[in-house]
């Protein structure tokens, strides 16, 4: 692996350790001390309440939909009917409640800017759900969800781009078409079931990465953890997947015209398609060669499967 591989993963794996007290800080605006007391603890407890919330607007084409919380799952759903519902359910701390609003083609859903107590038992009891009619949606429009803590979930929808941020939590995405995707997360494992996306662009520092669909461009950083995709159709444009501390396993279909590149410090290399073998580094061809494909791994073997 180059240089600039090898830096990347250092600074990813360095920065794991408190990205999410960063973005967490960021979203709050005041300082977040992670260790607090008895007393304080039973303070917030008092605070906390069942909270089973609905705002509920009309229908209207979104240009945007930003969301920006310290800690709660998130799910994105289609509509069941032609309303725009935004669902706040479990146990809420009064000074947390995000703030929500829809107009001028935009749809934000934001935590308040408050001091973080920060506990991850109750991160899993924060839950926001987003159900938006499929009309409401379309090639222009951009969901763009950080969260400093909790898991994201997005199923069936088909905006224009994706940008997923996330300090401590899991994302999934379940049959979601796009034009582009960007995911940057700083520890916990990225899923993507049958989705189609012209570009898949993620960057983690800890936890695995899995996708199935149809890609035509891959930027894929992870540095630890292995990757795994299986794209369903050839890759159309250069693409490059990296790793410092798993494994690289990358399925495409036969007829695919490719020409890799590939290193890895400490394993082996095998293209089951041309059934070829190799070392630490050198260069498979298949076809005509005319899509670059650029894999590389500090440890861990480099598969292509058929």
């Amino acid at each position: 692996m180059n240089k600039a591989g090898i830096f990347f993963g250092i600074i990813w794996i360095a920065l794991a350790l408190f990205l999410s007290v960063v973005l967490a800080k960021g979203l709050t605006g005041k300082n977040t001390n992670i260790f607090r007391g008895t007393e304080n603890f039973m303070d917030e407890i008092e605070k906390e309440k069942n909270l089973e919330d609905e705002r509920i607007f009309d229908a209207v084409a979104l240009d945007k939909i930003s969301v920006s919380l310290a800690s709660a799952s998130v799910y994105y759903i289609e509509s069941p009917d032609s309303k725009i519902h935004v669902k706040l359910l479990g146990r809420w701390n009064s000074s947390e409640i995000p703030s929500i609003s829809c107009n001028n083609g935009s749809l934000y859903v934001k935590s308040p800017r408050v001091k973080l107590f920060f506990h991850f038992w109750q991160i899993q009891k924060k839950q926001v759900e987003i159900l938006i009619p499929a009309n409401c949606i379309n090639k222009n429009t951009e969901i763009k969800n950080e969260c400093a803590s909790g898991s994201t979930h997005i199923r069936a929808l088909q905006p224009g781009t994706i940008k997923l941020e996330s300090a401590s939590g899991s994302i999934h995405l379940d049959d979601c078409v796009a034009q582009s995707i960007s995911i940057s997360a700083a520890s916990g494992s990225i899923n993507i079931n049958d989705c189609e996306f012209d570009i898949l662009k993620s960057e983690a520092a800890s936890g695995s990465f899995h996708a199935n669909g149809k890609f035509n461009q891959l930027k894929i950083e992870c540095a630890s953890g292995s990757i795994n995709i299986e794209n369903n159709i050839p890759l159309k444009e250069d693409s490059s997947i990296e790793a410092v501390s798993g494994s690289i396993r990358l399925k495409i279909p036969e007829d695919s015209d490719y020409r890799v590149k590939y290193e890895s410090m400490s394993g082996s290399f095998k293209d089951e398609i041309t059934g070829n073998s190799g070392g630490r580094t050198g260069t498979e061809r298949n076809g005509s060669g005319d899509v670059e494909i650029k894999l590389s791994t500090v440890s861990g073997s480099i598969r292509i499967l058929k």
